[in-house]
């Protein structure tokens, strides 16, 4: 196989564009520490945005915004009991 045939085939094995960007979006959510810390801590169990922001000694409003975006990423989903 020469270099004009391996070039083909490896071009013609890329994912289109549209999931390579989308792929990219997926692991960019890891990049951010306090993402991370957020999806371990779940990993453990279910918490509230309170319990989470007392694990990781940080605001609420700063655990709930980053909990949109890992919402937004389909990492996580929401539930309501009662008023929590």
């Amino acid at each position: 196989m020469n270099n004009i045939d391996k070039i083909k085939k490896a071009k013609e094995s890329l994912p289109i564009d549209e999931d390579i960007y989308d792929l990219a979006d997926f692991y960019k959510m890891f990049s951010d520490s306090t993402r991370l810390k957020i999806l371990l801590t779940l990993g453990k169990g279910e918490l509230c945005v309170s319990d989470i922001s007392k694990v990781l000694d940080m605001g609420q409003s700063a655990i709930s915004h980053q909990l949109r975006l890992l919402k937004q990423a389909r990492l996580v989903r929401n539930r309501r009991d009662g008023k929590v």
